[in-house]
Formats: C-alpha cells, sequence, structure tokens
C-alpha cells in the first residue's frame, strides 16, 4: 500500500552535528540528490537509513516512494484517510502525510532523494537494528493499522508491557502499550560492555530506557536511541 520503505526523516537543527554523531557511530553516508531546498544528509547501518533533514517537521517519520503518487492519493482520499499535509501542486516536489495511531507521520514521495542503500555492514556500535519503537494507547487497533497497510504481525508480548511488532522489508515498527517516545531500538550483546565502549568513544549512554531495562542515548537532533540486550518480543 505505501511504496517502497525509504528512510527514517528526523529533523535536525545541525546537519554537521547530526552527521558526524551517526558516523561515529559506524553508519556510513549515502548519495543525495537535489530534490530538497534544505540541507539534507543520508546515513545507513547496511539495514537501517535515516535522512537529516535541517527542516521543521513533525519529527521522527517514516518516509516512502509511491511512484505515480497524485493518482495513489485519490484512492486514499476514497478510503478516507485523513491527510497532515499534501504537497501536489505542478512545481512541487509531491509528497503527503498521514499519521498512524501513535501520531507518528507516514510520508508519501513520489520518487527517491538519495542514492541505493549501502551493501551490508557490520552493525554500528549501537548494535543491529531492532525497530522504530512508538507507544501507542490501543494496541490491538494499531496493530490492525500497521497491518491493514501492509507490514505483517511478526511477534507479540505481554510482559513488561502488552507489544507487538511488525515489518515490511527492512523497516520494523515495535507498538508499545507504554509510555514510550517515538525511538530507534537497536538489539545487541552484553550491553554493559557495549555502554563502556560507547563511553569511551565520547559517547554518553545511561542505564535504563522507557521501558525499563536498557540504555538510551540522545542524538543531537534529539532522537532517542535505545539499547537492548534481550529481545522481549
Amino acid at each position: 500500500m505505501l511504496g517502497n520503505f525509504h528512510e527514517i526523516s528526523i529533523h535536525s537543527d545541525d546537519i554537521v552535528a547530526s552527521l558526524a554523531f551517526y558516523q561515529a557511530l559506524g553508519f556510513g553516508e549515502l548519495e543525495t540528490g537535489d530534490v530538497w531546498e534544505h540541507a539534507y544528509a543520508v546515513v545507513s547501518d547496511g539495514t537501517i537509513i535515516i535522512g537529516l533533514h535541517q527542516h521543521a517537521f513533525d519529527s521522527p517519520a517514516l518516509t516512502f516512494v509511491r511512484p505515480e503518487l497524485e493518482h495513489y492519493v485519490r484512492a486514499l482520499k476514497r478510503l478516507h484517510v485523513k491527510f497532515a499535509f499534501q504537497k501536489l501542486a505542478d512545481d512541487q516536489f509531491n509528497e503527503v502525510g498521514f499519521a498512524d495511531p501513535s501520531g507518528i507521520i507516514l510520508t508519501l514521495l513520489e520518487a527517491r532523494t538519495h542514492g541505493p542503500q549501502i551493501e551490508q555492514r557490520t552493525p554500528s556500535l549501537c548494535g543491529p537494528f531492532l525497530e522504530v519503537s512508538l507507544g501507542v494507547e490501543d494496541l490491538a487497533w494499531a496493530t490492525l493499522f500497521w497491518e491493514n497497510i501492509g507490514f505483517e504481525l511478526v511477534g507479540e508480548s505481554t510482559t513488561p508491557h502488552p507489544a507487538s511488532r511488525l515489518r515490511r522489508e527492512a523497516l520494523c515498527v515495535g507498538l508499545h502499550q507504554a509510555v514510550c517516545p517515538r525511538s530507534l531500538s537497536f538489539l545487541g550483546n552484553d550491553l554493559a560492555a557495549r555502554s563502556a565502549f560507547l563511553k569511551a568513544q565520547g559517547f554518553s549512554p545511561r542505564q535504563g530506557t522507557p521501558m525499563g531495562h536498557g540504555a538510551t542515548m540522545l542524538a543531537p537532533d534529539g532522537t532517542q536511541l535505545l539499547l537492548f540486550e534481550e529481545d522481549w518480543i
């Protein structure tokens, strides 16, 4: 329904600082096009792609590419989709956005804005990508919403709180019926050793996450990176 996954789009007031942060973690930079008037950079760990935008919007957003977008929007309107924004004028790069039950914006673009994914590489210092973690009030409704837009349910759990995980291509979304800011979550072995190494490299992980266990790092753009040792779903 959405098209191909393109990137996790993040607002950054300082592209240089954000880019340096992710590169220091082991993310590689992708080539970008000249579609956007604002400063724009893209990084990837070989699994997930993060787009850094020096442009104000509700961040993070999940962005997909859907060719012939204007025609597709008509179909979405017939399904009574409520758009957060629409840019479909002849002199604009076509993009539209609408929200999921958690409030995160799903953005659809007419075409790609960066080069292809880099080849698989060693995971970043955060560990392998786990999911985009979202807090929801009604887990059943939120899960149904994501299934209806083409994601596959790949896991469910009741502890430490009701949660479900859904996947489409490289993108996993974790829905948590708990207080959980929109975050990027990573999974790896020996969290204590990983945190100690990150501190030695100049990062500042702190113990604990909104889910209780794990560790949290804050990117210069304000995005929370959650580090876990055990996968609870």
